[in-house]
C-alpha cells in the first residue's frame, strides 16, 4: 500500500488515500503513518442503536482514538455503504417493540446515529440516500452482497419523518463546517456513546479553549430522560444548534430532556448553526424547465441534477424531456423539460 501512495502521490500529492483494509489498529497505524487512511465499518454498531438494542451498540468507534487506539484522524468511518445493510431496512425487519413498522421512530433514531457520527472528530462517510431513511436491502436472498444500482425513493422527502431526517443531516454538516475548530486535532474530545451508555443517555464533549460543543442521545425505546450533561459553564451559556425533527429539548441546570430516541446538539457563544449559514450565504434562485434545458435565475454555490432514475446529469442543455430533480444549495426542485 505504501508503494501505491507513493506513485499516487507523484501524480497528485494532495489526492486521498483510503484503503479498504479492514485489519487490526496495528497494521492499519503504521498505514496511517504514510498519511494512508483506512475505512471503519462501523455498520453493525449503528444498526444496533437504530434497531434499538442496547447489545454491541458501541459507537465511540467513530472516534479513531477509541477504536482499537487508532491514531487520530487515521479513519474514515461509516454507518452504511455499498455492501452493508441499511439501518433503515434492519428496523423494519428486526426493530425493537415500538420501532419496527415505526417510520417516525425509525428516522428519529436514525438521525441520532448521524449526529454521533458528525458530532464525533474526524472523517466519516455518508452513504447516498442514508440522509432520508433509504431502506433498500443490499443483500440477494442466499446472503451475498447485491451491489447493483438501487432505487433512488425520492417521494420519500414527501414524508415529513424522512424530510426532517434530511433536515437533520443538513444541520450536523453546517455545524461541522461552521466550526472547524472544533473538529481539529487536539480538541479535548470526551465520548460516552458505548452500550454502557444507554439507560442514562449518551454525550460528546468537544472543547476547544472556550468554545464548547455538546451531543446529547436518549437511546431509550420508550419515554422521555432527564441526561446528565458535563456542562462547564452556566445554562444561559449554551444555545440550540440542532435537535431531532419535531423535538424541543429542555435545558436545564446540568441537564437535558429528550424523547425517546431523540439527540440534541448545543454549543457556546459564536458557535455557528445552519440558520447562521443560510442566511449569510443562500441567495434566492428560480428555478424552472425550457425546451431541452433547465433555466436557474440567480445566483448560487452548489448545483446537482438528476433524472427521474436518480442518475446524475451534466449540464443543464441538450436534456431529453421528461422529470429532473434539481438541487441548488440545498433545496430541491422538480422540473420538467419540455
Amino acid at each position: 500500500m505504501k508503494e501505491l501512495h507513493d506513485a499516487m502521490r507523484t501524480v497528485k500529492p494532495d489526492a486521498y488515500f483510503i484503503n479498504e483494509d479492514l485489519a487490526g489498529a496495528k497494521e492499519e497505524n503504521e498505514m496511517s503513518e504514510d498519511n494512508e487512511t483506512n475505512w471503519a465499518n462501523i455498520n453493525n454498531a449503528s444498526c444496533q442503536f437504530a434497531m434499538g438494542w442496547q447489545s454491541g451498540s458501541n459507537l465511540n468507534r467513530f472516534y479513531a482514538p477509541l477504536d482499537n487506539n487508532r491514531i487520530w484522524g487515521s479513519t474514515v468511518s461509516y454507518s452504511e455503504s455499498h455492501d452493508e445493510e441499511r439501518m433503515a431496512y434492519k428496523c423494519e425487519q428486526w426493530g425493537n417493540t415500538g420501532i419496527k413498522g415505526n417510520v417516525a421512530m425509525t428516522m428519529r433514531r436514525l438521525g441520532s446515529v448521524a449526529a454521533m457520527m458528525l458530532m464525533s472528530p474526524g472523517a466519516h462517510m455518508i452513504w447516498q440516500f442514508q440522509e432520508f431513511g433509504a431502506d433498500e436491502t443490499t443483500k440477494n436472498s442466499d446472503g451475498s452482497n447485491n451491489t447493483s444500482p438501487k432505487k433512488v425513493v425520492w417521494n420519500y422527502l414527501n414524508d415529513p419523518d424522512r424530510a426532517g431526517l434530511k433536515q437533520s443531516y443538513s444541520e450536523l454538516c453546517a455545524i461541522r463546517n461552521g466550526n472547524p475548530q472544533m473538529f481539529k486535532e487536539g480538541v479535548t474530545t470526551v465520548m460516552s456513546c458505548d452500550e454502557s451508555n444507554w439507560a442514562n443517555g449518551r454525550t460528546i464533549k468537544l472543547s476547544n479553549g472556550t468554545d464548547e460543543l455538546y451531543c446529547i442521545v436518549n437511546p431509550n425505546i420508550t419515554g422521555s430522560k432527564a441526561i446528565d450533561v458535563p456542562f462547564a459553564k452556566d445554562a444561559a451559556q449554551y444555545h440550540l444548534l440542532s435537535a431531532s425533527y419535531g423535538v424541543e429539548p429542555s435545558l436545564s441546570g446540568k441537564s437535558v430532556t429528550l424523547p425517546a430516541g431523540a439527540y440534541a446538539v448545543y454549543g457556546t457563544a459564536g458557535m455557528t448553526d445552519i440558520e447562521e449559514i443560510i442566511d449569510d450565504v443562500t441567495p434566492q434562485v428560480n428555478v424552472y424547465g425550457g425546451i431541452g434545458e433547465i433555466i436557474i435565475e440567480g445566483d448560487y454555490r452548489e448545483l446537482d441534477i438528476f433524472n427521474i432514475s436518480g442518475q446524475r446529469i451534466r449540464g443543464t442543455s441538450g436534456l431529453p424531456a421528461t422529470i429532473y430533480i434539481v438541487i441548488v444549495d440545498g433545496t430541491s426542485y422538480k422540473v420538467v423539460v419540455r
